[in-house]
């Protein structure tokens, strides 16, 4: 089970870090995603990738400014995704932890580098995203 953890300083205060991830009503700021169906109040989300590629999203924690965690699950993989929030030398520290289980046992050796570029474009994303809202 592939699993990849990255780690970075935001130069923006926590409460402002934790609303754009965890504001599933406006992900225009993300460049991999078309469309989010928020389910349930928001314990359940269905992203859709620009191509229209579906994966379900069941969080499993919600603790504000601190750790936000879900399970998921789409035709080629379950996984789960972990990210902690701390205040950082005036800013927020993150660690973003992403484990997922392939269906298909060949797509095991490709999932590490596709985890890992999956959560720079992400930290990218919200950057860009926070230092345009100032």
């Amino acid at each position: 089970m592939p699993k990849v953890t990255i780690t970075d300083h935001l130069p923006f205060p926590p409460a402002a870090v934790w609303r754009q991830v965890t504001d599933l009503e406006n992900y225009g700021w993300r460049s991999d995603i078309g469309l989010i169906e928020v389910r349930q109040g928001g314990r359940t989300f269905i992203e859709y990738t620009r191509d229209g590629f579906p994966t379900k999203f069941t969080v499993t924690a919600f603790a504000p400014c601190r750790w936000y965690a879900f399970d998921m699950v789409n035709a080629n993989f379950t996984g789960r995704w972990e990210g902690l929030f701390a205040p950082d030398e005036g800013g927020t520290r993150i660690e973003f932890t992403e484990e997922v289980t392939p269906h298909n046992p060949l797509l095991r050796l490709a999932a590490g580098v596709y985890l890992r570029r999956q959560q720079r474009r992400y930290i990218a994303d919200l950057r860009r995203s926070l230092e345009e809202k100032g």
